[in-house]
């Protein structure tokens, strides 16, 4: 048998055909963006057939060093890299992904996420170590964003226009961010209408020069406020309302701080509250009450917790007894109809037994015993 033959036989059995090669461009795209971008534009280097192939991927994730080494890339080879893979794309970016450990300028920054957000993008997680302020012109604007998660480590401002309206968001991931208004009003009232946001999460994160927060949040289902670091600088009073129907999940963890939370809801499911008590804080106490208050007959599960004790700069601790007992004058007129499951850290037994007078339909108690 001749080799023509053996060929002819592959041929017609299918065997050692090129198959991927001849899906339309669109599907490859969808098959390359589950790889990282950078592997995915090696593919070029197959065949002539695959020299274009990359550039009509969906999903692009963009990392300044190497995740195997730590090595960290060169910044002038990494931002060409960047800027080659954004223009060259030719089928839409649905999904932009920034993880940056050093500065690469605001305005290079901007760019990509401008860029990407002209392009209709669905998708935008950064998470840099480095501060930079964000260009909210575009971010606020886009009508096809569906989620959004921004971390950054050493904070970056924000201006915001006084009225956001995001019909397609669904989440909402924030940390280290410090909002300020773009309004020349002093201390403004802004207002976030977000239809569709099903999770909203943030940390460490500040409003300065504004005088009340609203966000409609109708099918708000996940409602996460964590602060573990107080905050240096002098802020001003910020009223934040959340206006939403069957909330699921709360939880508040950390500082208190001198914005007021309002939760405007009929029912919750459960809520987590864990206060530090600050070197400097004398929120705790007025935090406590008012998160309780909007909590009666609302909730089904409850866990609330207090630091011990507070660990300043200098690992200097503050002993438990001089952690103010901020809920003695309010558990005991508080009334609790719907709470089912109760979990306290360290309270003293008057507070302990102020709940149990108040819970009739409760069926679970978890609580801890000092030592």
């Amino acid at each position: 048998m001749n080799i023509d033959s053996i060929n002819n036989r592959q041929n017609s059995s299918g065997e050692g055909q090129d198959i991927i090669s001849y899906l339309p461009d669109f599907i490859i795209g969808q098959i390359l963006s589950f790889l990282p971008t950078k592997h995915a534009v090696r593919t070029c280097v197959l065949s002539t057939r695959w020299i274009y192939r990359w550039r009509s991927i969906t999903k692009v994730d963009f990392e300044d060093k190497e995740p195997s080494s730590n090595k960290k890339i060169r910044k002038s080879a990494f931002q060409n890299f960047v800027h080659r893979v954004l223009h060259l794309n030719t089928s839409g970016i649905q999904s932009f992904s920034l993880s940056l450990s050093e500065s690469h300028g605001d305005l290079n920054v901007n760019k990509w996420i401008s860029h990407v957000l002209n392009g209709g993008v669905r998708e935008i997680y950064i998470d840099s170590k480095e501060k930079f302020d964000i260009s909210s012109e575009s971010l606020l604007k886009t009508p096809s964003l569906e989620v959004l998660v921004l971390k950054m480590m050493n904070y970056g401002a924000i201006k915001v226009p006084t009225f956001v309206s995001l019909s397609h968001l669904t989440v909402l991931q924030l940390s280290g961010i410090i909002f300020t208004c773009g309004s020349s009003r002093c201390s403004p009232k802004l207002n976030f209408n977000f239809p569709t946001l099903r999770k909203y999460e943030v940390e460490n994160c500040s409003w300065l020069n504004v005088k009340g927060v609203t966000f409609e949040v109708p099918l708000l289902q996940v409602l996460s406020i964590k602060h573990t670091r107080e905050f240096l600088t002098e802020e001003t009073l910020t009223v934040i309302k959340f206006c939403t129907c069957h909330l699921k999940e709360f939880s508040y963890v950390g500082y208190s701080l001198l914005h007021t939370l309002l939760l405007h809801l009929s029912t919750i499911a459960s809520a987590n509250i864990h206060l530090i008590k600050g070197e400097n804080d004398k929120n705790t106490a007025f935090l406590t009450c008012e998160l309780l208050n909007q909590l009666s007959n609302k909730v089904e599960r409850l866990t609330y917790k207090r630091s011990a004790r507070y660990w300043s700069a200098v690992s200097k601790p503050v002993p438990y007894n001089a952690y103010p007992n901020s809920v003695h004058a309010l558990t005991d007129h508080l009334e609790f109809g719907r709470l089912t499951r109760l979990e306290l850290g360290e309270v003293t037994g008057k507070v302990l037994m102020d709940f149990l007078l108040n819970t009739p339909s409760l069926k679970t108690l978890v609580f801890e015993v000092s030592n």
